[in-house]
């Protein structure tokens, strides 16, 4: 993942297809909502979470290419918040966010939570 290399096109197409998927998703929660007794909710739940943690993540870098850093940093907070074992990017992201707004101390844990997770 690379929070810096999104030209102004592909912020486009990001953005595009970040809401394409949203609204995927908001159609697969209709659809775990009917099947519910069905035996299918727990796999489904899952899959839903998946999803909306990979969206949080195509929107934290949409907003980071905007210039939009703190929602970014809310958004990979989020993230953390639901999986404390998420990857090594997920905080790479976090330490940059902290770096652009100056936080150089928050900035450098993340880097070493980074580095922890993948040396």
């Amino acid at each position: 993942m690379c929070f810096y290399e999104i030209t102004a096109g592909q912020l486009k197409q990001a953005t595009d297809y970040y809401q394409r998927c949203e609204q995927q998703l908001s159609g697969q929660a209709r659809y775990s909502a009917m099947v519910q007794g069905a035996g299918r909710s727990a796999q489904t739940s899952e899959s839903s979470a998946a999803i909306k943690a990979l969206l949080r993540l195509a929107r934290s870098i949409i907003e980071f290419a905007k210039g939009h850093t703190k929602e970014s940093l809310a958004f990979l907070k989020q993230i953390v918040q639901e999986n404390p074992r998420c990857p090594s990017d997920i905080w790479f992201g976090i330490g940059l966010c902290y770096y652009r707004l100056g936080n150089l101390p928050k900035a450098k844990l993340s880097m070493d939570k980074t580095i922890e997770l993948d040396p």
